[in-house]
């Protein structure tokens, strides 16, 4: 066991309890930290919208319960083993009601995503006619010169998103804006979503009773490797992805996950029949390992550029708020007078929410423009009643009599 995705070294009712248990316990508490430490950045991002729109506003805008997701899916795996082994080892646990507490706890934010996923998937079914994923050109990137501008080049055009949602109106689509934007068929997130917990929760299972019990371990071992292979298969087919590069990742982080977990099965059966050494199988399952790190380490650094470029835009409609509040705080000390002079022109905030949509800042919004007299030219109906300097012409009262009718 290891102690989470970040490992605080948070130990609970040490006493009579093993490595394993303690570890255990310190992983889902950490991780339900980070998830808390992460809910409230968002609060306090929504707070910040706030207090210059509605709360739906707010909340369509932080994208939320969505934006949740990225770091619920990164706890999962350790949260899911480590309360499955916390369950498994409650005889002999010396604190009982506090392992049945973190247990239920730590699967009930794991089965978070893989439900999300299902709601959003059931949602958006029945309201399939306003709602649809499709495919978009993908647009021309400047070309590079070097084969470091070609990389560069193809990353870009494999980063691009191919399929991209679309509805009526979008603001609906917003709660679940961060899946949609990677995901374009919901029932694979679902599928992938629950098979992280099972493959976590069998992973432990197969290892509870350890070297007593090699044929146990053999078939949690084998079970796990069908489900890997049959997910490969299916994201092979589907593509279910929005981009090519979010397609290519899924499918060498499994095909990578799935070497490593058969080469430590032939490790299993060699090792108890060859007197050959076998360290080399182990080795090989490490590299796989690795590589793996490497890809997802590539994945992570587009996500962080996709979240940073999210915060900035984020921050820039925050901005332009701030700024319009404080221009009719401006308007409000003005005169009457001037305040009849005045049309400032209502701010479409829904534009700013859509982010596929060119931003309309609310600072390009000049409020109380005053236009100078040359700017406003005199009609023909005007001419006929005031001169050039604004003064009223004497006319014989039948003539405009006639002119009215």
């Amino acid at each position: 066991m290891n102690g989470g995705v970040v490992d605080l070294g948070i130990v609970i009712c040490a006493t009579s309890s093993t490595a394993g248990v303690v570890a255990a316990r310190s992983a889902i508490v950490s991780n339900l930290l980070l998830l808390i430490v992460v809910f409230c950045a968002l609060a306090v991002a929504m707070l910040s919208f706030r207090s210059q729109m509605t709360a739906s506003m707010s909340l369509n805008t932080s994208c939320f319960p969505s934006s949740l997701l990225p770091a619920l899916t990164v706890v999962t795996p350790s949260t899911a083993a480590a309360a499955t082994y916390l369950l498994a080892r409650l005889g002999s646990s010396a604190c009982v009601g506090g392992d049945v507490l973190l247990g239920v706890v730590g699967l009930a934010a794991a089965a978070c995503p893989c439900c999300f996923a299902a709601f959003v998937w059931i949602s958006l079914e029945r309201g399939k006619s306003a709602v649809s994923c499709m495919r978009s050109n993908v647009r021309h990137t400047a070309e590079f010169a070097g084969c470091i501008g070609t990389a560069v080049g193809v990353a870009i055009k494999g980063a691009e998103r191919r399929w991209k949602w679309r509805c009526d109106d979008t603001s609906h689509l917003k709660y679940a804006w961060v899946l949609l934007l990677d995901v374009r068929l919901l029932w694979y997130a679902v599928m992938d979503s629950a098979l992280l917990v099972v493959i976590a929760i069998a992973a432990v299972v197969g290892g509870l009773n350890g070297s007593d019990d090699v044929d146990s371990c053999r078939g949690w071992s084998i079970s796990v490797i069908i489900l890997m292979c049959l997910q490969l298969l299916v994201l092979l087919y589907y593509q279910p992805s929005t981009s090519l590069f979010a397609n290519v990742h899924a499918a060498l982080t499994l095909a990578l996950t799935c070497l490593s977990a058969v080469f430590q099965l032939v490790f299993l059966y060699e090792s108890l029949r060859s007197s050959v050494s076998q360290l080399w199988l182990v080795e090989a399952s490490a590299v796989c390992g690795l590589i793996v790190v490497g890809v997802s380490a590539s994945k992570t650094l587009m996500d962080l550029r996709d979240a940073a470029a999210a915060c900035r835009r984020r921050f820039t409609i925050l901005q332009s708020l701030w700024r319009n509040g404080l221009s009719a705080v401006n308007r409000s000390n003005d005169t009457p007078i001037e305040e009849e002079h005045r049309k400032p022109e209502p701010m479409p905030i829904d534009a700013v929410l859509l982010d596929h949509q060119p931003m309309l800042l609310l600072d390009d919004v000049r409020d109380g423009i005053l236009l100078p007299d040359s700017a406003i030219a005199p009609t023909e109906f005007d001419e006929q009643f005031w001169d050039s300097d604004g003064k009223a012409l004497v006319q014989d009262i039948e003539r405009t009599q006639m002119h009215f009718l």
